[in-house]
C-alpha cells in the first residue's frame, strides 16, 4: 500500500471499464454494451421516480403536506443539517480506521467519503458506489477489489446496525393486536440476530478468510473464473483488516448512525412537535433500507419518501405529516451531502492555488 495522495475524485471510470470486458475473457472492452446498461438504468430510475411521482400527486394529500413543511422550524431544520455534517465527519474517520494502519481521521479520507456518499444518493441503480474502490485506488493505492472488500465490510456494519434498529423498533412501533402483529416477534427476533452478527464480526471477518480458501479450491474451471477470483480478493480484504482497526469501524459505525438518527429526529421535529423516537426510529430504517435497494429514483426521490411514510404511518402519524417529514429529511441530507461535496471539490481545487503562491 503506498502512502495516500492529494489525487482524488469521483473517477468510476477504471472499475467500470474492468466491468464491460467481454465474457470469453479475453479482455476486449465493450464500451457501446456499458454505455447501454449505463443509459438502462437511468431509463429506469427515471421510470421509477416518475411513477412515485404520479402515485404522490394522486393520492397524497399535498396541500396539507406544503403547509406542514411551510410552518416547519428553520433553526431545527438547520441543526439537523449539522448534525448530517457530523455523521459525515464520522464516515470519513471509517474511512481512514479501514484504509489507514494509523487510523487517523485525515480530510482525504473525509473527501473520499463525501464524494462516495454524495455520488451513491445522486447516481441511479447505486452506480455511485463504484467511486470509492476508485478514489481510494487514486488516493491511497489500494487495488480494486480490496476497496471493494473495504466498501462490503462499510455497507455491511451499516445494514447490520440498521436492521437492529428496525427489528426493535417494530416491535415497540406496531401494536401487538394489529394486522402486523403478528409480526412482532420476528421483528424482535430478526433485531437480535442483527446485534449479535454485529458483536460477532471479528469470528465472522475470521470465517470469510475461511470462505475464500475453499472458494479458491473450488476454482477450477475458466468459465467464471474471473468473477470467482474478484469475490476471492474481496474476501480476503475483509478478512485482511486487523482486530483493532474492525473494532474502531464498528465505533464509527455506531457514532455515524447516531448522528444520522438523531438529525432524522431533529428534522421530524421541525416539521411536527409530537413526533415521538421510536417512530423517528423506525421510519428511518425503512428509509434507509428503501435507499440502498438496487432498483430506485433519480437521487433516490420516491421510494425513500414512501418507505418513511408507510413507517411514520404505522407509528401514528398522519399521511401528510409521514410525507412532509420524509421529505424535510431526504430535503436536509440530500443539501447537506450536495454542500459538502462542493465545499471538498472547492478545496481540492484551490489546493494548488495555495500551493503556487507559497
Amino acid at each position: 500500500m503506498t502512502h495516500p495522495s492529494d489525487d482524488s475524485g469521483p473517477a468510476e471510470a477504471a472499475p467500470a471499464a474492468t466491468a464491460n470486458k467481454s465474457p470469453d475473457g479475453s479482455g476486449q472492452m465493450k464500451p457501446e454494451a456499458g454505455r447501454r446498461k449505463s443509459l438502462l438504468r437511468i431509463l429506469l430510475a427515471v421510470v421509477v421516480t416518475a411513477v412515485f411521482g404520479f402515485l404522490f400527486l394522486r393520492f397524497a394529500p399535498l396541500d396539507l403536506m406544503v403547509a406542514s413543511l411551510a410552518s416547519a422550524s428553520p433553526e431545527m431544520l438547520a441543526s439537523s443539517f449539522c448534525l448530517v455534517v457530523l455523521g459525515q465527519l464520522f464516515r470519513g474517520w471509517r474511512i481512514a480506521v479501514l484504509v489507514s494502519p494509523r487510523a487517523a481521521p485525515s480530510f482525504i479520507a473525509y473527501r473520499i467519503s463525501v464524494l462516495h456518499n454524495f455520488l451513491a444518493s445522486l447516481l441511479p441503480a447505486r452506480l455511485g458506489e463504484l467511486a470509492l474502490p476508485a478514489m481510494l485506488k487514486r488516493s491511497y493505492g489500494i487495488d480494486y477489489a480490496v476497496g471493494a472488500g473495504i466498501l462490503l465490510g462499510a455497507r455491511i456494519l451499516d445494514l447490520l446496525i440498521i436492521l437492529s434498529v428496525a427489528g426493535i423498533t417494530f416491535w415497540i412501533v406496531v401494536p401487538a393486536g394489529s394486522e402486523l402483529g403478528w409480526l412482532r416477534g420476528l421483528g424482535l427476533l430478526g433485531g437480535f440476530c442483527a446485534i449479535a452478527a454485529f458483536l460477532a464480526m471479528q469470528y465472522l471477518r475470521r470465517g470469510s478468510a475461511h470462505l475464500a480458501d475453499r472458494l479458491a479450491l473450488r476454482t477450477r474451471s475458466k468459465k467464471g473464473g474471473r468473477l470467482m477470483l474478484l469475490i476471492i480478493k474481496i474476501l480476503r480484504a475483509c478478512a485482511a483488516i486487523p482486530a483493532r482497526r474492525l473494532f474502531l469501524a464498528q465505533v464509527s459505525s455506531l457514532a455515524v448512525w447516531l448522528a444520522l438518527f438523531a438529525a432524522y429526529h431533529v428534522a421530524a421535529l421541525a416539521v411536527t412537535a409530537s413526533m415521538p423516537v421510536d417512530t423517528t426510529l423506525f421510519a428511518g430504517t425503512l428509509g434507509s433500507i428503501a435507499f440502498v435497494l438496487p432498483i430506485n429514483g433519480i437521487a433516490q426521490v420516491g421510494p425513500f419518501e414512501a418507505a418513511w411514510t408507510f413507517g411514520g404511518i404505522l407509528g401514528g402519524l398522519s399521511t401528510a405529516d409521514a410525507l412532509a417529514v420524509a421529505v424535510a429529511i431526504h430535503g436536509v441530507t440530500f443539501v447537506g451531502g450536495a454542500l459538502q461535496a462542493g465545499f471538498v471539490l472547492l478545496v481540492k481545487l484551490l489546493s494548488p492555488l495555495r500551493s503556487g503562491a507559497a
